[in-house]
């Protein structure tokens, strides 16, 4: 999770983003904080994926614990360069934190430009949880187990597509990563997000 904040302590442990909210109120002009509505968890894909999901778990007990109202809004797209670009923009005032899974730490290395500096618009300020990369196939697939997948792959290159979240998506770069250490050709589709219809 990330802040448009002037400056906000560095927060890694799970489990702190109550303490992390309320850290902000020294850091906003030395006002009281928060002392209006809402707070708005700018999420970087869509709906129904992991992001968003933590996003919709932690807004509901943050909003209780102090007080607000949290919403929660998806900006999916561009490799969640819209949403941080739109949290870039907003005032420094602590009222707008912007949730990701990988691609805004990815970014910088993937584009030559981006709509927003990453050192210097947003500041760090929690991680929610860790999610780790599965590889699942259809089960309608002959293949039984991660070499006969290979071997289909290698008899007939292009023949089978993996998703992923969107281009630079933690998903996209792991099956990019797979495909290039064994030498596969692989069709990548990216989509927007990971919900199922």
């Amino acid at each position: 999770m990330f802040a448009r904040m002037t400056s906000l302590p560095r927060l890694t442990a799970l489990g702190a983003i109550a303490v992390s909210f309320a850290a902000a109120a020294p850091a906003v002009a030395q006002q009281a904080w928060p002392t209006r509505m809402p707070i708005r968890l700018v999420v970087t894909y869509a709906p129904g994926g992991g992001a968003d999901t933590m996003a919709r778990l932690i807004a509901p007990k943050v909003g209780q614990i102090l007080g607000q109202t949290v919403v929660v809004e998806n900006r999916p797209g561009g490799s969640g360069q819209i949403a941080a670009a739109n949290v870039a923009r907003s005032a420094p005032d602590g009222y707008t934190f912007m949730v990701d899974a990988a691609s805004f730490s990815t970014n910088p290395s993937l584009f030559k430009k981006l709509p927003y500096d990453t050192a210097r618009d947003f500041t760090p300020v929690s991680v929610l949880a860790r999610f780790p990369n599965m590889l699942v196939v259809t089960p309608t697939l002959p293949q039984k187990n991660v070499q006969e997948l290979i071997q289909a792959i290698r008899a007939k290159p292009e023949s089978l597509a993996y998703a992923s979240s969107g281009n630079g998506s933690a998903q996209h770069l792991a099956g990019a990563l797979f495909a290039q250490r064994l030498k596969l050709d692989l069709l990548h589709v990216p989509y927007k997000g990971v919900a199922r219809p």
